[in-house]
């Protein structure tokens, strides 16, 4: 029976100079199903819920703080879901934006009932990848993809949603997409909005670099880190100017502080959990940083370590 695990785990706190070791709990929120491999979250305030997205079949959980299980709210495979989930963000209107990945297509979802509210499917290129997505507090959704150096954007300002554009060509600009296979092949991942809506800021997963992309001119400048990179970052969460970025392979969270133009920044730490399992993205929950463990390690040999989790970080920790 699928429980709740609120348990006291080790903590190390990973500093360029120093490591040290601290006892703090951690709340574990346990996911039904066996081959979920979970990706996305996104959190809406106003209801109290996240939402969780399954990669192999599009299942869509939702959740709730200090509830045990997380419950399916829409169910993979079926007419409403999408074929794959990626990156997740609610908007003002109360709507489930999701990035479908290799799908190529973003799905938007009611957050009542679940239901499909609309889709749309990126310009074909050789290969594409939509992988994450913000909501600007504008009503414009910005999203990523990872194989094609293309952001899209969609105006959800409206009741009515507008239709998909390609709003920047990224040839030419200082990111430089790089084939490959597996995390190799990619590029643009997780992506965040300054807090005074003037800027985008965007990790490449393959070479470790942070970006910002300026909304008005579309100047796209690389944020100086001092030599540092976080290589195979994932999903961002952005707070004032405190960045987390949570790194897929290396099982780690880089906290860094933000320049006020940001144009630079310091990594202060980098962040790693015994409840740690390939974690890909984040949300702030009522203080907590909810992580999402993937398993993406054990995927291919399909021995996932069951039940598929995600691990709510107190804040403090990571600071």
């Amino acid at each position: 029976m699928l429980r709740a695990l609120a348990m006291a785990l080790p903590v190390l706190a990973l500093a360029s100079t120093a490591q040290a070791e601290a006892e703090e709990e951690a709340t574990v929120y346990e996911i039904p199903g066996e081959t979920v491999f979970p990706e996305g979250i996104a959190y809406d305030p106003d209801s109290g819920h996240f939402y969780v997205g399954a990669t192999d079949d599009g299942t869509i959980f939702r959740g709730e703080p200090g509830t045990a299980e997380m419950e399916v709210f829409v169910e993979g495979d079926g007419e409403d879901a999408p074929p794959t989930a990626y990156g997740m963000k609610v908007d003002d209107h109360g709507r489930l934006w999701i990035a479908g990945g290799p799908s190529g297509q973003i799905f938007v979802h009611d957050t009542e009932d679940g239901s499909r509210i609309d889709s749309f499917t990126v310009p074909e290129a050789e290969s594409n990848f939509v992988n994450d997505l913000i909501v600007h507090p504008d009503g414009h959704v910005y999203a990523t993809d990872s194989h094609a150096p293309v952001l899209y954007r969609v105006d959800a300002s409206q009741d009515e949603i507008g239709e998909l554009e390609e709003w920047l060509d990224l040839d030419g600009t200082p990111i430089e997409y790089r084939s490959g296979e597996g995390v190799e092949g990619v590029n643009l991942n997780g992506i965040e909005v300054s807090a005074d809506g003037n800027h985008l800021i965007t990790v490449q997963m393959n070479t470790g670099q942070l970006f910002r992309i300026d909304i008005e001119t579309q100047e796209v400048a690389e944020i100086d880190l001092g030599g540092e990179r976080v290589v195979n970052g994932d999903g961002l969460v952005l707070e004032g100017n405190r960045l987390y970025v949570v790194q897929l392979v290396d099982e780690e969270i880089a906290v860094i502080e933000l320049s006020e133009d940001l144009a630079s920044g310091e990594v202060l730490s980098r962040f790693t959990h015994e409840a740690f399992s390939w974690p890909a993205t984040a949300a702030l929950v009522n203080g907590e940083l909810v992580v999402v463990n993937t398993q993406f390690h054990r995927r291919e040999t399909e021995d996932p370590d069951l039940p598929f989790t995600v691990v709510g970080i107190p804040v403090d920790m990571l600071d």
